[in-house]
């Protein structure tokens, strides 16, 4: 018999973004055993583990969504009888952009469970909360309605069904409403698969999950609105493309779809996607867009003290999320980056400096580039310079990334996995379900969902920050000490050259044997990467310094060990006052550097801790110059890295600025 609160457990899972062990304890009033217990007894129940415990946080896997709601469904005929206040408010403002005419406010009342005066205290917060282009009409003999220009309309529509598919039971919630059918979003998708394949071009998991309800909203947007649609100003770049004609033959069964609506529906399809490249479709009428991305990437390098050897691969990459990002930002579509404040906040200066070269392409094309839009440009940029730093290590082990995110977050994923775990050759980035239809033959796998499989597997989140690594290496690290025939295999590679390839098998099953037998652990090394070899590389300077003299003190000490050249120091000079503002590597730390070819003869890093803080000519506080000189081969950029790290540590920064001794600021950085 189920115990009477396991309905509301699964129903909780199932409305929640988000499902922590706290949480749960809070709002059943149970123990940390009890919330194990109930937890045990539901996966009993249905039959298989559908839901997993990482930590602290709990999730519901792929299956476990499905599996569970029909269960709760079969016992209570419906998943809610009553909704939250923001699911109430997205509901509400849904049917208001799909539903013809104009809604009572007791038909609205009675859709979302509720009192008239509630529905209305919800329409009088959508008021505030909608875009100021779109608005709530009210007529006292006939109700509300949405007016405003359609692309905002449509657009705040996709963004309401997005906000309810955000939780698990969001999908149920359009069906039990009625708003959408569930085998017309199986056949949509169905047909997407089929053009992702033909057309070469690629959808996430999570695209492909989100996409065919966020069409069906605009078909049903435009079946019940007599509302003009005009683009016109990108409607005909989009039917001279060779997608045009396949994309818009899968809403052959919407008859009502004028050509214009079967734009924009395909402007929605390829700005979700990434387009295979192909020269016909990345040109625009009067510019060059690899001419753009040549210059974007030029600028990365000028400005990062960096060089990307894989430049036409990084440009071929760029290529391919450009077009349909450039989509987005004519259309007014917006992207999802769950991602993007965590990327801003932890990494800053690489976020600056794309802001700034994007400036090339909205001079260009008079668009303006989001936060979210950015961060993901950044994220390709950041994944190829930690792909480009890698060890020389021969890698012991295999492993695949599972993530059901976009190429920016998965290849960012990717390339920090790989910088922090140089011993594992990281075969691919997996969608979910590349990894159904062919599951690898791997070591590890490390997954930002849920899964289960038999191989070893590390759930991680997409960015990592400064304690999951530390968690992660420690989990690797007693993956690989728990398991025997991992150890033998790390030894085997550190000794495959002193043992006759006809002995290997031979050695290896012996000393797997040994390690069996005596659970010996083998230590990891650790990577050590620094510019910053003792205390003489930092200067602490207690006078007032005037804003045109600093770089000359930064590189004084780096001329005297004859480091750089006078040339090198005049180079740093004019890069850094007419570009400033993005060569920083934390709050109110500057990076001032040049190309190693300007005239650096040792890598080498001078540092600076002003004790009297100057300001630059934009009223920004300068607290730390970081002089460097760069390699020439990138092997500077990990350093950096962590560099940036300790900068954003709030209590290391200011232990630093605090400091009057160079040798225990000199222990703060190398401790990071």
């Amino acid at each position: 018999m189920i115990k009477t609160y396991s309905l509301d457990v699964m129903s909780y899972f199932l409305t929640s973004e988000e499902v922590t062990l706290n949480s749960l304890m809070k709002t059943f009033s149970m123990s940390e055993q009890e919330v194990s217990d109930e937890l045990d007894n539901i996966n009993a129940l249905l039959g298989d583990t559908v839901i997993v415990r990482k930590r602290s946080h709990l999730y519901l896997t792929e299956e476990g969504v499905d599996v569970t709601y029909q269960y709760v469904l079969k016992k209570n005929q419906k998943l809610y009888s009553f909704y939250s206040p923001k699911i109430r408010k997205t509901l509400i403002l849904i049917k208001l952009l799909i539903g013809e005419g104009y809604n009572p406010l007791q038909e609205m009342a009675d859709y979302v469970y509720v009192s008239k005066n509630t529905a209305l205290a919800d329409i009088k917060e959508l008021k505030s909360d909608i875009s100021e282009s779109i608005e709530i009409k009210y007529s006292r003999s006939c109700g509300y309605n949405i007016q405003g220009h359609e692309c905002d309309v449509r657009n705040t529509l996709a963004d309401s069904i997005h906000t309810l598919l955000k939780i698990p039971a969001g999908k149920f919630i359009l069906f039990e409403k009625g708003i959408m059918e569930k085998d017309e979003i199986f056949h949509l998708r169905k047909r997407l698969e089929k053009i992702e394949i033909e057309l070469g071009i690629f959808f996430s998991d999570e695209v492909l999950d989100a996409l065919p309800y966020l069409l069906m909203g605009t078909i049903l947007r435009a079946k019940f609105s007599k509302q003009n649609l005009d683009f016109s100003d990108i409607a005909h770049d989009i039917k001279g493309t060779k997608e045009y004609p396949r994309i818009k033959s899968i809403f052959w069964s919407y008859s009502f779809l004028s050509e214009m609506d079967l734009k924009y529906l395909t402007m929605q399809v390829l700005s979700s996607s990434i387009i295979d490249f192909r020269e016909e479709i990345i040109q625009y009428s009067e510019m060059n867009m690899e001419e753009l991305v040549c210059g974007l990437i030029k600028s990365i390098e000028e400005n990062m003290a960096i060089s990307f050897p894989k430049f036409l691969d990084l440009k071929k990459r760029l290529l391919m999320h450009m077009k349909p990002a450039i989509y987005r930002l004519k259309l007014g579509l917006h992207v999802y980056n769950p991602l993007t404040g965590q990327f801003m906040e932890k990494h800053h200066a690489i976020y600056l400096v794309v802001k700034k070269a994007l400036r090339l392409f909205e001079d260009e094309l008079r668009i303006t580039f989001t936060d979210d839009e950015i961060a993901l440009i950044a994220m390709i940029f950041l994944g190829e310079i930690y792909q480009t730093y890698e060890e020389k290590l021969q890698p012991v082990f295999t492993a695949v990334v599972l993530c059901r995110s976009g190429t920016s977050i998965s290849k960012l994923l990717l390339g920090t996995l790989k910088e922090e775990f140089p011993k594992i050759k990281f075969i691919d980035v997996y969608s979910l379900r590349k990894f159904e239809a062919q599951p690898p033959a791997v070591d590890f796998i490390f997954s930002t969902i849920p899964i289960h499989t038999d191989i070893v597997n590390f759930l991680v989140p997409s960015l990592l920050d400064e304690l999951s690594r530390f968690r992660l290496r420690k989990q690797v690290e007693e993956a690989i000490e728990s398991d025997a025939s991992k150890q033998a295999k790390e030894i085997m590679a550190y000794l495959a050259e002193l043992i006759p390839k006809d002995k290997m098998d031979l050695i290896s099953g012996k000393v797997e044997g040994f390690f069996e037998d005596k659970k010996l652990p083998v230590p990891l090394q650790e990577k050590n990467v620094d510019l910053l070899k003792d205390s003489s590389q930092i200067t602490i300077v207690h006078e007032n310094v005037p804003w045109d003299e600093i770089i000359d003190l930064a590189f004084y000490e780096m001329g005297n060990r004859q480091s750089i050249t006078q040339d090198y120091v005049e180079e740093c000079k004019k890069i850094f006052y007419e570009s400033y503002e993005t060569m920083v590597i934390g709050p109110n730390v500057f990076l001032p550097h040049a190309a190693p070819d300007k005239g650096v003869i040792e890598a080498d890093v001078q540092i600076l801790i002003l004790k009297k803080a100057i300001h630059a000519p934009n009223g920004s506080e300068v607290d730390i110059i970081v002089a460097l000189a760069p390699c020439r081969n990138n092997e500077h950029v990990p350093w950096l890295l962590n560099l940036n790290d300790t900068f954003l540590n709030d209590e290391q920064k200011n232990r630093i600025l605090e400091s009057n001794d160079m040798e225990e600021v000199l222990d703060i950085f190398r401790r990071g």
